[in-house]
C-alpha cells in the first residue's frame, strides 16, 4: 500500500437496501456508478447498520460505538422527540481527522450535529433558502398513487440532491491543490422516502418489472405486537399488489437518481486530478423495508431489509481492486477505518474494527467477526429497546416486554417464521441469547439485565 496519507470521501446515503444498492448488477434497477465503484475497489457483502433508523445510525458511524453507548438512542426530530444527543467525551472521526491535520469538509442533509467539519458547502438549509428566494412553487409535487411516490416539475440538477453533489464536488475543487489531505463527507436524503422524481425518472421502470417480496403477505401473528401496530399506522388496510409494485419502482427509480448524483461526484474527483490517492467510501445509514413483511419502511423491526447496507470502498493507489469481502462488517467499523488509513490513532472507546487489512488483495484475511449486533431504542417520542445479534445460520431479536424473535436464515432467509417458542430450538436459541449477552457485558448495555432474566427463562 502507498504510505502518503489518503484523501477520504465518505458517500452516505439514506435508506439504501443492499440487495438494490449495494455495488452488483440488480435484475432491473440501474445503478452504474455505484457498480463500477465496486468494480474498482473492494466491496462488502455482509455490511450492517448498527441501528435501523437515521440518526443512531449516523451516530454509530461518527462515532464507532453502538447507539447505547455513544448518546444518540433515537431520531430526535420534532418539538416532542427526546433531546438525544452525541455525548461530548465521545470523539468523531471529524475532529480526529482534523487534529491530525486533515482538512474537514461536509455537504449535505446535516441529519444530526456532526463535529469536527470545518467547511460546508451544499447544506440542506441552504437549498431550502435559495428555493424559497429564487424558486418558489420549485418542489410541488404530483401524488402517482402509493404512498410517497410523487412527480416533480423540477429538472434532474435542481433537486436537493443535486445541491448536495454540486456543493460535494465544490469542496473538491477548494482542496485540489492544498498539501494537506482532506476528508469530505456527502450525507444524501436519497432513498428514503417520499420519492420526489423528475420527469423520465416517475415511469422509469414499469411496476410490471417488480418481482414482489416473499414476505409481503406475512400476517406477523408470530411476532411481537409493536410490528401488527406499526403496519398498521403505515398502511392502513393494505396496498393493492399494483400499488405495491408501483411503489417498488419508484424507489428503484429513485436509487437511480441517486446513483447519477454520486456519478457527477466521482466525475469530480477524476477532472480534479485526485483519483488515485483519495479513498471513496459509499454505504448507507441503515437499509429499507419496501414491501417487506407489508411495511412501507423500517423503524422497531430489525429484519435484514432494514439493516443489511451497501459498504464499497475504492482506493487505486492502496487498495485491491474488484474484490468481494463475505465477512461480517458493521457501521461501528467505519471510524477505525477511517483513523487507520489517516494515521491516526484509534479511541479506546470504539466498539467497531478497522477493516484496512480488508482492503489488500489476496485471500480474505482471519479477521473480522463470525456475528453482528443492530440495536433500536425507540424513535422520536416512543420509547422501545430491541436488540438482535446474527449469524450466518440465525437471527435472535430480544424483545424485553414483548415476544422474542428467532429465525433460521438457512430455511427461512425472509425472516419469516418465528422459531423462538418452539422447544426443539432451544439449544440455538440458547446460543444467541448468550452470544448477546456477552456483548452487552463488553459494551454497558443497559439492556443486559431484562436479557438475563430471559436467558433463565430460556434456561428452565
Amino acid at each position: 500500500m502507498t504510505t502518503a496519507r489518503p484523501n477520504v470521501l465518505l458517500l452516505l446515503t439514506d435508506s439504501s437496501q443492499y440487495q438494490v444498492f449495494g455495488g452488483q448488477p440488480h435484475p432491473v434497477c440501474r445503478t452504474p456508478n455505484v457498480d463500477g465503484l465496486a468494480a474498482e475497489g473492494v466491496r462488502f457483502d455482509s455490511a450492517f447498520s448498527s441501528a435501523p433508523v437515521c440518526h443512531p445510525a449516523r451516530a454509530a458511524i461518527q462515532t464507532g460505538m453502538l447507539p447505547h453507548a455513544n448518546g444518540y438512542m433515537g431520531n430526535a426530530i420534532g418539538p416532542n422527540a427526546y433531546p438525544f444527543e452525541l455525548s461530548e467525551d465521545v470523539p468523531c472521526f471529524a475532529e480526529i481527522l482534523a487534529q491530525a491535520g486533515y482538512r474537514t469538509g461536509y455537504a449535505g442533509q446535516k441529519h444530526i450535529r456532526e463535529r469536527g467539519f470545518a467547511d460546508f458547502a451544499g447544506l440542506l438549509s441552504d437549498y431550502r433558502e435559495w428555493v424559497q428566494q429564487q424558486a418558489p412553487g420549485l418542489l410541488s409535487a404530483r401524488p402517482l398513487g402509493p404512498p410517497y411516490c410523487q412527480e416533480v416539475d423540477h429538472d434532474v440538477d435542481e433537486s436537493r440532491e443535486a445541491w448536495y453533489a454540486r456543493g460535494t464536488s465544490e469542496l473538491i475543487e477548494r482542496y485540489a491543490n492544498q498539501d494537506a489531505p482532506w476528508l469530505i463527507e456527502c450525507d444524501f436524503d436519497a432513498p428514503h422516502p417520499p420519492f420526489p422524481l423528475p420527469a423520465g425518472y416517475a415511469s422509469l421502470y414499469a411496476p410490471s418489472d417488480v418481482a414482489l417480496p416473499a414476505s409481503l403477505d406475512d400476517d406477523l401473528l408470530d411476532k411481537a405486537e409493536a410490528h401488527r401496530v406499526c403496519r398498521a399506522t403505515q398502511v392502513g388496510e393494505g396496498l393493492s399488489r399494483e400499488d405495491w409494485q408501483l411503489f417498488i419502482a419508484s424507489y428503484w427509480a429513485y436509487v437511480t437518481l441517486t446513483d447519477h448524483y454520486i456519478g457527477q461526484i466521482l466525475a469530480t474527483l477524476d477532472r480534479t486530478g485526485q483519483r488515485e490517492n483519495t479513498v471513496v467510501i459509499f454505504t448507507s445509514d441503515h437499509g429499507e423495508l419496501v414491501g417487506a413483511h407489508g411495511f412501507i419502511t423500517k423503524y422497531p423491526q430489525l429484519w435484514d431489509e432494514g439493516l443489511h447496507v451497501p459498504l464499497v470502498m475504492r482506493w487505486p493507489e492502496g487498495a485491491a481492486r474488484g474484490v468481494v469481502r463475505q465477512g461480517f462488517t458493521s457501521s461501528i467499523d467505519l471510524l477505525p477505518t477511517i483513523c487507520e488509513l489517516a494515521g491516526a490513532t484509534i479511541p479506546g472507546t470504539v466498539h467497531g474494527e478497522s477493516l484496512v487489512p480488508l482492503l489488500a488483495a489476496g485471500p480474505e484475511p482471519e479477521v473480522g467477526r463470525d456475528e453482528t449486533f443492530s440495536e433500536y431504542d425507540g424513535n422520536i417520542g416512543q420509547a422501545y429497546s430491541v436488540r438482535m445479534v446474527r449469524t450466518r445460520e440465525w437471527k435472535y431479536v430480544f424483545v424485553p416486554y414483548g415476544r422474542d424473535e428467532l429465525y433460521d436464515l438457512i430455511n427461512d432467509p425472509g425472516e419469516c417464521v418465528n422459531l423462538a417458542g418452539r422447544s426443539e430450538n432451544r439449544p440455538a436459541l440458547r446460543d444467541m441469547q448468550d452470544r448477546m449477552a456477552r456483548r452487552m457485558e463488553q459494551t454497558r448495555d443497559h439492556a443486559l439485565g431484562p436479557l438475563n432474566a430471559r436467558r433463565k427463562l430460556t434456561a428452565r
